[in-house]
């Protein structure tokens, strides 16, 4: 099972990577709208998110109960789950962080498509929602959680 879910959050990550330099390409050559680009880097970090989220899923619960099933007292396991909690605190905040940032842009590019955002303020939010989806890797990674095919 948990072969088939990190099967499942590489090809995610795959896509994610996919749509990235379908993006770039469209970009470079000149084919595509601002809005159109925007778009596919927005359809990139909430790709980059939700494989976020599946590999945090399955890492939370059975990484706490293994903190728990290690622990020689009852005082070290709840001292080493109050330490793990810190940095699972860290990971929900770089969520929030990265889908608050996420909708942002997404309104924001809406609205430029209905005409009443200017295309360098929505650039800057796809900019941010990017970043966010970064930082989220980044919490990821201090703590612990392993990451599909290279996220």
């Amino acid at each position: 099972m948990t072969a088939n879910r990190d099967r499942n959050a590489e090809v995610l990550f795959a896509l994610a990577l996919g749509a990235l330099a379908i993006a770039l390409c469209v970009l470079f050559s000149g084919c595509a709208t601002f809005s159109d680009s925007a778009r596919v880097s927005l359809m990139t970090a909430a790709k980059v998110e939700s494989t976020a989220v599946g590999a945090f899923v399955s890492y939370d619960h059975s990484h706490q109960m293994d903190i728990v099933r290690e622990a020689q007292t009852r005082e070290a396991g709840e001292a080493a789950l109050r330490a793990y909690r810190e940095k699972q605190g860290a990971v929900l905040q770089a969520f929030l962080g990265a889908s608050s940032a996420l909708e942002i842009a997404t309104v924001a590019l809406d609205a430029y498509d209905a005409g009443k955002a200017a295309s360098r303020d929505v650039a800057k939010l796809v900019a941010v929602a990017l970043d966010a989806a970064l930082r989220l890797k980044d919490a990821l990674k201090a703590a612990g959680v392993p990451l599909p095919g290279g996220l």
